[in-house]
């Protein structure tokens, strides 16, 4: 009995020696596996395929990128550059001045509306859409395209030489999933930076956009960031008394009796309200671009008067007149007689002012711009018109409210948009096309509303802030 509690008891000990762990830790086999590491080996292999096979399908899908690209550079190329027109591609169809109108022959890729659409069909994820954008292209004048019985017919309205490619390198791929992506770019010849999205559909990538419109848009938009100040094209902006049209501005009325005419109060008042129907309009152009202004021209008391005992002349070209006449008088200058009724301190008080010489006799008005590429720009830094009052409609240059509006758009920098004021006929028949119904071209005798400023004027004022590469095209215009 006692020899069984005895063995009892060893029995209890050696389990008690078991559980304990009481075991070397020599004799752990640490060649075996531990499961949490197999695990977190097999996670890190499964991030890594994963990452590869992204980044295998990001490379396929920039390739198709570039597919889509150097196919679309076949269509705006043709816009661009139009070689067909000096090549055996085109034959001169019709001669509408100052554009000319070709029909491609029957051999080319885009011959017929149908083979243009197609194009844009295998380029783009709306080809309908894209096929109309090009439709519109440019944005003044003439169509490059257009279609006489489907049948396709270009104009050489603003032919570039092709200046469009990407920097292949710079394509990065900002998102992506199964069926679609968005893509960044930037020009080559424009280093402007540009996104698009893709579509997938039946297993075909295709455009969102125009990659060619896509960097025009964004170049535009940086241009509209940018300041006016730093863009200008010319020594007539930003000069003078009249620097731009913004702000608080004073037109300061002088009228001028010489020994062949005379003012009367009903001449001064209905020239007035001329003046006023001149300065509201031009008030609410520049609303129309977002920009305030206030024109007070001077009231028939507020106004200058002054007696020349000689004859003013009606040339136009001949404007020395003006300082010929005040060069003898205790003012000395034009400038020195509007400075002993305005003072300093008064003409601080607004951003612009101009000075209208008012004459009650036919002849044709004109402007005398501050302009620093000219030898006289001192001279002419207060900025003034010649402003013939002539009512009667049988001469060619009678009074209205847009010759003043015209003219006091000069002072603050505008050009003439007409031959032959403008610098070239072939120039003004462009500006026809172009901006037609600007009123430094168009000057409605009966209704000023009917003018309107185009961008071409709004930014020779400083109401806009750059000039787009048509118009840039158009200002630097050399036959």
């Amino acid at each position: 009995m006692k020899s069984i509690k005895i063995s009892a008891l060893i029995l209890c000990l050696c389990i008690i020696f078991v559980l304990s762990g009481c075991n070397k830790a020599d004799n752990i086999d640490t060649s075996s596996p531990n499961y949490s590491n197999v695990e977190s080996y097999n996670l890190t292999e499964s991030i890594t395929a994963s990452e590869t096979e992204e980044s295998l399908y990001k490379s396929e899908l920039k390739d198709e990128f570039v597919k889509l690209y150097e196919k679309e550079l076949v269509i705006i190329d043709f816009i661009l550059s139009r070689t067909e027109i000096n090549s055996k591609e085109a034959e001169f169809y019709c001669d509408d001045s100052p554009f000319k109108l070709y029909k491609l022959n029957s051999e080319h890729k885009f011959s017929t509306k149908q083979k243009l659409l197609d194009a844009c069909n295998q380029i783009y994820s709306d080809g309908q859409a894209a096929f109309n954008m090009l439709l519109e292209y440019p944005k003044y004048g003439p169509k490059v395209i257009t279609f006489i019985e489907e049948t396709t017919y270009i104009s050489d309205n603003y032919m570039l030489s092709n200046i469009f490619s990407i920097d292949i390198d710079s394509i990065k791929i900002l998102s992506l999933d199964q069926n679609s992506a968005e893509i960044r770019f930037t020009g080559l010849e424009i280093s402007i930076t540009a996104s698009i999205r893709m579509k997938k559909i039946n297993d075909m990538w295709l455009l969102d956009n125009s990659i060619y419109f896509a960097l025009e848009k964004a170049e535009e938009d940086q241009l509209l960031a940018t300041n006016w100040e730093d863009n200008l094209t010319d020594g007539a902006q930003n000069s003078g008394t009249a620097t731009r049209l913004y702000g608080d501005i004073l037109v300061i009325n002088i009228f001028i009796s010489d020994g062949n005419s005379e003012w009367n109060k009903t001449a001064i008042s209905d020239m007035l309200e001329y003046v006023d129907k001149a300065t509201n309009y031009l008030e609410k152009m520049a609303l129309a671009y977002n920009v305030e202004s206030e024109i007070t021209a001077t009231s028939e008391a507020e106004s200058l008067y002054f007696v020349y005992n000689g004859t003013i002349p009606d040339d136009y070209t001949y404007t020395i007149w003006i300082e010929e006449m005040m060069a003898y008088t205790t003012y000395g200058s034009l400038k020195g007689y509007v400075e002993a009724y305005f003072t300093e301190d008064e003409l601080s008080k607004y951003d612009n002012y101009c000075v209208l010489l008012n004459v009650n006799k036919s002849g044709r008005s004109y402007a005398i711009q501050c302009n620093t590429d000219n030898y006289d720009s001192e001279l002419n830094y207060l900025e003034r018109a010649v402003m013939f009052y002539s009512t009667d409609r049988n001469y060619n240059y009678f009074m209205c409210p847009s010759t003043y509006a015209h003219e006091i758009l000069h002072l603050f920098g505008a050009s003439d948009l007409y031959f032959p004021q403008d610098s070239d006929d072939e120039r003004a028949k462009i500006a026809e096309n172009y901006v037609w119904s600007d009123i430094m071209r168009y000057i409605p005798a009966d209704d000023i509303e009917s003018a309107t400023i185009s961008n071409f004027t709004a930014f020779k004022v400083g109401l806009f802030p750059y000039l787009d590469s048509q118009l840039f095209l158009f200002n630097n215009y050399e036959k």
